[in-house]
């Protein structure tokens, strides 16, 4: 779907359902985090609770345009609406794209300090340390 109001250049892919170990196979594949709804209050009516795993921003629209051949014809109109919205600029703040972290992550292997790594990319140390410890662009390559 399209991003919500208050993020409208963050298209998202969401999947809901009871089945927890499903929703657990999906994060592991799309590498995030899932929760569950509010047990208390969907327990206290009988309710199987729901888990809930989603996908944001550009590793959203990637996965978007692959699946969008597979889908009927509803589907591929959410997705169209989606990928439209999608705002391809980076966040005003953002210093780093794909092509710069793989770089420093060629950089990481050939074992150059991650001080010199930050001033030469003009960003944080912490940034860096993120970068190889995979808690940040893990996604890319």
């Amino acid at each position: 779907m399209k991003g919500p109001t208050s993020a409208p250049c963050q298209p998202l892919i969401a999947l809901m359902m009871t089945d927890e170990d499903v929703v657990c196979r999906v994060s592991l594949l799309w590498e995030v985090k899932y929760h569950a709804v509010n047990r208390k209050r969907i327990e206290a009516k009988g309710w199987t609770p729901p888990f809930i795993v989603s996908l944001k921003g550009s590793r959203a629209v990637t996965l978007m345009i692959q699946l969008h051949p597979l889908m009927g014809t509803r589907r591929q109109n959410q997705i169209d609406l989606a990928v439209a919205s999608y705002n391809v600029k980076p966040h005003p703040t953002t210093r780093l794209n794909q092509v710069l972290v793989r770089e420093i992550k060629q950089h990481l292997k050939e074992q150059i300090p991650v001080k010199e790594l930050a001033l030469k990319y003009s960003v944080n140390v912490s940034t860096v340390y993120q970068i190889k410890w995979g808690t940040n662009w893990k996604w890319v390559d």
